[in-house]
């Protein structure tokens, strides 16, 4: 069920501007720029690299701790490798040599 429109004196019904019966507006100007003549990357040498610097910095407490923690696991794990790789190893774990 649709809500009726008011009426305005005179018999003109006012609702949404094209519909017929709508009062005609008057004195409203609108601007447009060509597409050609915008510019999308305006200011974004100027402000662009330092607002990236800017929000890189902000994050790097978030990021750095778990670099951190990856090259420690990283590099733990490759020692114990290289180390289970080694005759000393095999020789202390019974393990027999190739």
């Amino acid at each position: 069920m649709q809500p009726t429109l008011p009426k305005l004196g005179g018999g003109k019904w006012f609702g949404p501007p094209g519909h017929s019966g709508s009062l005609t507006q008057r004195g409203v100007v609108t601007y447009q720029l060509s597409p050609y003549q915008q510019r999308p990357l305006a200011g974004a040498m100027k402000k662009g690299i330092f607002n990236v610097f800017r929000r890189t910095s902000q994050q790097l407490p978030y990021v750095i701790p778990a670099f951190v923690l990856f090259y420690v696991t990283y590099s733990y794990g490759n020692g114990e490798h290289a180390y289970m790789a080694t005759k000393e190893y095999k020789k202390l774990h019974g393990e027999d040599e190739e």
